[in-house]
């Protein structure tokens, strides 16, 4: 699994074409990252139409901050 250390005090940007597992990934360094510190993420993400896009399922966390909006 990814570690955490690289991304904290930085401001990441997880970009790709559709379908490549940028969602997946970043879920996946938000489980492994739970408890370390505060982390915002911003959902770009449109509402999912046609099997693309889609809001992520953020874990239940204090130190998870989750801002989305209607695109």
């Amino acid at each position: 699994m990814k570690t955490c250390k690289p991304f904290f005090g930085l401001r990441t940007l997880i970009a790709g074409d559709v379908n490549t597992g940028k969602t997946s990934y970043l879920q996946l360094l938000l489980l492994e990252c739970r408890g370390r510190g505060p982390i915002v993420v911003l959902d770009m993400a449109p509402e999912r139409n046609q099997g693309v896009g889609g809001k992520m399922n953020i874990p239940s966390d204090p130190d998870i901050h989750y801002f989305t909006t209607t695109i």
